[in-house]
């Protein structure tokens, strides 16, 4: 009796570990390129209007109404929550100015003045009314990760960013799989370090990484043969 059970006991381990074996996903699974992108704003876009309302100045934008200044010559107010600044000045009959944007987790968080700027034109929009239009740059990052079978069943790693190539300046050089984890690693001055640390979905297909002071977790999913990662002639 003692004897089955313990036959029992060890075929049931067996078993469970034969069920975990075939749950977790396999190195060559995850070969391929796959792609993740993340958009860090800004979220002040779109129609900015400026009226004079006798001395003073409004301007009117996100759906805010924001006093303006006239400080040296110039039209100026800032967001709240470093969403953004204008300045501009009144040319003839246009408000003739620049937009300014700030850092965000992946462009700058550490700079207190701007990184970003562009001109925004104001045309008459009525009697001391101006209208235009903040077209700020869209602060994008994405990766691309090429994943290559070795012969000793490790994957290699080729990890780009064409935002500011941080996958050659981090020395990317392979990718390692443990169960449902996934680390990215790479070697710089001759030392290896953890680039990025995630998990893998297997049900869904999702590699998932987290890159800290770059923006924080992004989602890998599958790119075609039609990908930007490709040079096009």
């Amino acid at each position: 009796m003692k004897q089955l059970c313990g036959l029992t006991a060890t075929m049931f381990l067996f078993a469970m570990l034969g069920a975990h074996a075939e749950g977790a996903a396999a190195p060559h699974e995850l070969a391929g390129l796959w792609k993740a992108k993340s958009r860090f704003g800004p979220d002040a876009r779109g129609p900015l209007i400026i009226e004079r309302e006798g001395t003073a100045y409004m301007a009117d934008v996100l759906g805010r109404r924001i006093a303006a200044r006239l400080e040296a010559g110039e039209l100026r107010f800032e967001l709240p929550a470093r969403l953004g600044q204008f300045r501009g000045k009144i040319e003839g009959r246009n408000v003739l100015g620049h937009w300014f944007q700030l850092g965000t987790p992946v462009n700058g968080s550490d700079r207190t003045g701007p990184v970003a700027v562009t001109p925004v034109l104001l045309r008459p929009d009525g009697a001391l009314r101006w209208r235009g239009t903040v077209a700020a740059h869209l602060d994008e990052f994405t990766f691309y990760l090429l994943l290559t079978p070795r012969p000793d069943g490790t994957l290699s790693a080729v990890l780009r960013n064409p935002e500011f190539d941080f996958g050659t300046q981090q020395g990317v050089e392979r990718l390692v799989l443990d169960g449902n984890r996934v680390k990215l690693i790479g070697k710089r001055r001759g030392q290896e370090q953890d680039v990025g640390i995630g998990t893998y979905d297997a049900e869904n297909h999702i590699i998932t990484l987290n890159f800290p002071g770059r923006g924080g977790s992004y989602d890998f999913t599958r790119d075609g043969d039609d990908s930007e990662f490709y040079p096009r002639g």
